[in-house]
């Protein structure tokens, strides 16, 4: 999938797997995705103890599919205040309603958040 399509699928996909393996074993997480400034943005609820975040950030990439498709992406922590901001405010619209959207953006969530990047760019 080229990643253009990708961003435009995770600006309207409400959730998508993080696809993580272990040995023989394969696990699919759901997780919430959202775009900001043109970039994919996801984010661990439950912080750092993650078992898919823990394994994304060592690794420092992701497997992610999205629809059928499967992508592969490399992972930035982000730490940038301005940056974090805008991917609260993204998580605050997209999933405005959802039950856990506060603890999105909570803090120890924030400090969970990743930007994906295409694989070898």
């Amino acid at each position: 999938m080229e990643w253009s399509l990708f961003l435009d699928k995770a600006a309207s996909t409400a959730e998508i797997h993080v696809v993580v393996h272990n040995g023989d074993e394969e696990a699919r997480t759901p997780i919430w995705i959202v775009t900001a400034g043109g970039a994919p943005y996801v984010r661990s609820y439950r912080a750092e103890t993650g078992h898919w975040y823990q394994h994304v950030r060592a690794e420092c990439a992701a497997n992610v599919e999205i629809g059928d498709d499967i992508v592969d992406a490399t992972v930035h922590k982000v730490t940038d205040p301005a940056v974090l901001a805008a991917v609260s405010a993204a998580y605050r619209t997209k999933y405005a309603g959802e039950a856990e959207v506060d603890d999105m953006v909570s803090p120890p969530v924030v400090a969970t958040t990743l930007e994906l990047r295409p694989a070898g760019a």
